[in-house]
């Protein structure tokens, strides 16, 4: 039986994984790059070992990432996402298995909904669509922080509600479509930095969708045609955070004692 103290390092060390991961696919700024340097192998190592998962990988991308420079980390990040909306490499869910304009204004409004529905609302600094991949991975981190704070309050019908959340949002959005946009980011980029992002990011999900007991998404959806559909910024808070431990509240130094 899982004590309330464990559940609360997990909901702890699942927030801090998903808004790192998100950090992973925004635009490189000073302050995203400074957070992504502060993460250190030990760090992956200790998340995992509080969510026992498999951390194979995870720690090389580290590696990686402190052996580079924020000019080159930039330079992959603009060669690769600078001009996907029309590309075929796609960071948006709706390019996925949706093969109507109806298909994906629906997706996008269940998506929207999902944010709505936890007191999430578009602002004017930072806007992208709501399906990027950056945005549904810091939703996930949003829906891992509140159920921390439910169960840090002994509110526990609200943390059900958010770890149902997360089940549910992995089961028909991000843990369905997210495997095949990795697999084609990590066949387009080897031997770079993003094929490792890519590889850690799936590696996350898919340990995530096993221990939710749910089957994540096969990596054979091709990518269609998308349209911009009106009034589909969203914003991508990733960036203008503490870094994963802070924003998170704990210690994963502790946490992982």
């Amino acid at each position: 039986m899982e004590t309330e103290t464990t559940a609360i390092a997990r909901a702890h060390a699942r927030a801090a994984l998903y808004y790192y991961l998100s950090a992973l696919f925004v635009y490189p700024d000073a302050t995203t790059w400074r957070m992504l340097q502060e993460f250190s192998a030990e760090d992956w190592q200790r998340v995992f070992s509080i969510l026992h998962w498999s951390a194979i990988g995870c720690e090389r991308l580290q590696e990686r990432l402190h052996a580079i420079t924020q000019e080159q980390f930039l330079a992959e990040h603009l060669a690769i996402f600078g001009h996907t909306a029309a590309g075929e490499l796609r960071p948006y869910e709706a390019g996925y298995g949706t093969n109507h304009v109806f298909q994906e204004t629906h997706c996008l409004a269940d998506v929207a909904g999902f944010y709505r529905a936890f007191g999430l609302e578009p602002c004017e600094a930072k806007r992208e669509r709501p399906d990027h991949i950056a945005v549904e991975l810091e939703f996930m981190h949003a829906l891992a922080l509140k159920e921390a704070y439910a169960l840090a309050h002994d509110w526990g019908e609200k943390a059900d509600i958010c770890r149902e959340a997360q089940t549910g949002f992995l089961r028909d959005h991000l843990g369905r479509w997210a495997p095949s946009f990795l697999k084609s980011l990590a066949e387009r980029t080897r031997g770079g930095t993003f094929e490792m992002i890519a590889d850690a990011t799936a590696a996350c999900i898919k340990a995530h969708c096993h221990g939710a007991g749910i089957e994540a998404g096969e990596n054979d959806l091709e990518p269609v045609a998308m349209s911009e559909p009106e009034g589909s910024n969203f914003p991508c808070m990733a960036g203008n955070m503490a870094g994963p431990a802070e924003i998170a509240g704990i210690n994963l130094r502790e946490e992982a004692e």
